[in-house]
């Protein structure tokens, strides 16, 4: 599975990649964790919202998953439903070649 990161937004309203990783370069046990919080994070963009606020940061996380790709768009409007996404970028940023 790859995955990429970047962020948007904020006062500047610049776009910046965070990460990009292949967690089938990680050991197994964090590459099973990172594809976890993933599916997850699939499953509740579903049910998206977009709050009100110019200077919201944004992230786009794009995830290609044997030719499947898929992305998931979330803003940080520090409410705790963003919180998973929070926790997968510092993880994947942590654990990023870039």
């Amino acid at each position: 599975m790859n995955i990429s990161v970047e962020q948007s937004g904020g006062y500047a309203g610049q776009t910046s990649r965070l990460a990009d990783i292949d967690t089938e370069l990680l050991d197994p046990g964090a590459a099973q964790e990172v594809e976890q919080v993933v599916r997850q994070l699939s499953e509740r963009s579903a049910q998206s919202w977009e709050p009100v606020g110019a200077d919201l940061l944004r992230y786009t996380v794009t995830v290609n998953d044997g030719g499947s790709t898929r992305t998931i768009r979330v803003s940080d409007d520090g409410s705790p439903e963003v919180s998973q996404l929070m926790e997968l970028v510092n993880t994947l940023l942590a654990r990023s070649s870039r």
